[in-house]
């Protein structure tokens, strides 16, 4: 049972933060200001000043409400959706990726989840400046948003077919699409930023650091969570 949440919950959070361009028609990808699988790589544990304790004690805490957010991302309607349809699934994906970032940060004070949040950031790449929230804290137009976007689903398109070939690779398979499609979405957002954005994005990802592969931590994690 284990082994079933932990891949779960890391499709969930895969889907969140390198999946954007690929959520289904009429919904925007929850925001992941927080990736709370991050908390379980000793490198973000060294860099938040946290034991590991309190690593699992976020995972405990946040496992719930991750294993609700998959079948939320993926649940396919009948037929054509109305507006109202699409408000509710959206805002039921909104609130459980709310409440699972939320546990995971219960413990750490302001430094640290400022820390978490950069390091969020620069797992995720390019993909994060898709979130409104994000893209506002560089200064991104709308018209620069509709391109990255463009662009960005291009790239994924190109690389993973669909969301269903994307996921039949498990960790392996959404590791290896990050690690493919990272110089393109790179070269794609430099192409579209300004000079002074490209400085705030940089800024806004802190110091960088070597992040432990998610496929490779996932594997770690196996016995966790209760």
């Amino acid at each position: 049972m284990n082994r079933l949440r932990i891949s779960v919950l890391g499709l969930g959070l895969a889907v969140c933060a390198a999946a954007s361009a690929q959520t289904p028609p009429g919904l925007a990808a929850p925001s992941l200001w927080y990736n709370p699988i991050l908390m379980m790589d000793p490198v973000v544990q060294k860099e938040l000043h946290v034991s590991k304790e309190t690593a699992s004690k976020a995972f405990s805490a946040m496992i719930q409400e991750a294993m609700k957010l998959m079948p939320l991302m993926m649940q396919k309607p009948n037929g054509t959706p109305t507006p109202q349809e699409i408000a509710k699934r959206q805002a039921e994906m909104t609130a459980s990726t709310e409440r699972m970032q939320k546990a995971s940060v219960a413990d750490l004070n302001t430094a640290q989840r400022q820390r978490l949040h950069e390091l969020t950031l620069q797992s995720t790449g390019p993909m994060a400046l898709l979130d409104p929230k994000v893209g506002a804290q560089i200064g991104l137009t709308h018209g620069q948003a509709a391109t990255l976007q463009s662009k960005l689903s291009g790239i994924m398109s190109a690389n993973t077919g669909n969301m269903g070939s994307m996921m039949a690779g498990g960790m392996g398979g959404l590791q290896a699409m990050q690690e493919k499609t990272r110089p393109a979405a790179e070269a794609a957002l430099g192409s579209v930023l300004t000079p002074k954005q490209k400085l705030k994005w940089k800024a806004l990802q802190g110091k960088p650091v070597k992040l432990t592969p998610l496929n490779k931590l996932m594997g770690g994690m196996a016995g966790m969570g209760g």
